[in-house]
């Protein structure tokens, strides 16, 4: 097997990277305050967001973040296994034969990972805080 990775970062790779940067980011703020203990840059973003003075920043940002964050890294995953990926199709035999081709651009498939990466952690997320009242176990949602 013959394997080629091609290092060339292409326009579906600068626009995937766009598309995950700002799911990125927050998860870098929320990773380095609850897991290695940093409050300082999550607290400065969370003192931006959740403004006393403020109080329709943290609305518009939960109205406009599981668009953005889910949105985004959904597109950014498409848009780069599409340009990762290929179908070749041809008759053999009286049978139609269906190859999956993968092309190895490094960018792309990096962006695939990447954001795969970053819509599991966010479900995840999602799931955790959510499923006592999908269940019913908690009555105050």
């Amino acid at each position: 097997m013959n394997v080629q990775l091609t290092k060339t970062f292409n326009t579906q790779a600068l626009i995937g990277l766009l598309l995950i940067a700002p799911a990125g980011f927050f998860i870098s703020l929320a990773l380095s305050k609850y897991l290695i203990g940093i409050d300082y840059f999550f607290d400065l973003f969370d003192s931006f967001i959740a403004s006393p003075g403020h109080p329709e920043r943290f609305q518009i940002f939960n109205t406009i973040s599981p668009i953005v964050f889910l949105g985004g890294s959904f597109l950014a995953l498409i848009l780069n296994i599409v340009a990762v990926t290929g179908l070749k199709f041809k008759k053999e035999n009286s049978n139609l034969v269906t190859t999956l081709m993968i092309k190895g651009n490094f960018w792309n498939l990096a962006i695939v990972l990447v954001s795969f990466l970053v819509l599991t952690i966010l479900v995840g997320y999602i799931i955790g805080e959510n499923w006592q009242c999908w269940v019913g176990l908690k009555a105050k949602c």
